[in-house]
């Protein structure tokens, strides 16, 4: 499984660039050429794109770390 393929909107996504930096963003939306859009921040919200090519990382929300958490509590019972 790809990392790419485990991002949902709200994920905090790690990129690097092709000048070997690394930047985070809050994922957005699917990209058109596949990946995600994701907001680097900034005044104006600096677009980045992940793709299955450059990204690094992927942290879960925290809304959807809770509902995975809840959804495991209720299996449990």
């Amino acid at each position: 499984m790809r990392l790419i393929d485990d991002v949902k909107a709200g994920d905090s996504v790690t990129i690097k660039t092709v000048h070997g930096n690394e930047l985070t963003g809050r994922a957005v939306m699917r990209s058109a050429v596949g990946g995600w859009v994701l907001n680097g921040g900034g005044k104006h919200g600096t677009p980045l794109l992940a793709d299955e090519s450059n990204t690094i990382r992927v942290r879960r929300s925290h809304n959807r770390a809770q509902r995975v958490k809840r959804i495991v509590m209720d299996c449990q019972h």
